[in-house]
């Protein structure tokens, strides 16, 4: 008898992940991702400030960014010190598309923002040889998770706590 239960527990061990990462595969979500806005107040003239830099801190000369708020959209390039200017701009949920990434932002008009707003914005290029990796909780790891996902993870973790049971009263036996 204990031989079958450690067999199917051994098969729900091995199939159950497999096959929940093999459907997550396949299965094309367009699952939101947490977005925290990031407050950003104008400057005089309703000007928007940035700056594009390297992990060492050094301006990034050239690149181009596209600035989107409502139906208006903004083509910059950074200049030699990696900084940026959009003028004409006006409060509201701004998207700033660099390549093939997209940052957001909340722009407010000058005098208007909460106190703990950004008078400008930065963007690290961590795309280099220079990558820095910086340790994530296992929290993040785990919400990153497909549903399926975390059932298999559930499962198998389930499993390999009653397999161990078993073995360890089978020596005893």
């Amino acid at each position: 008898m204990r031989t079958v239960v450690i067999g199917i527990l051994l098969s729900a061990l091995l199939v159950s992940p497999a096959a929940s990462f093999a459907k997550a595969r396949f299965v094309r979500t367009n699952r939101a991702e947490r977005v925290d806005l990031r407050n950003v107040e104008l400057a005089t003239g309703e000007v928007l400030h940035g700056q594009f830099v390297n992990n060492a801190g050094q301006p990034l000369v050239g690149v181009v960014a596209t600035i989107q708020l409502g139906k208006q959209s903004h083509k910059v390039v950074t200049d030699n010190t990696g900084r940026f200017f959009v003028s004409g701009l006006h409060g509201g949920q701004c998207l700033i598309v660099i390549g093939e990434e997209t940052y957001a932002c909340r722009l407010w008009a000058h005098g208007t923002a909460p106190p703990r707003s950004l008078k400008s914005i930065a963007f690290v290029d961590s795309n280099g040889e220079d990558t820095v990796l910086r340790g994530q909780g296992i929290g993040d790891r785990v919400r990153s998770l497909t549903q399926s996902q975390k059932i298999g993870l559930g499962v198998a973790v389930l499993s390999g706590t009653v397999l161990a049971i078993a073995f360890a009263q089978d020596d005893a036996s």
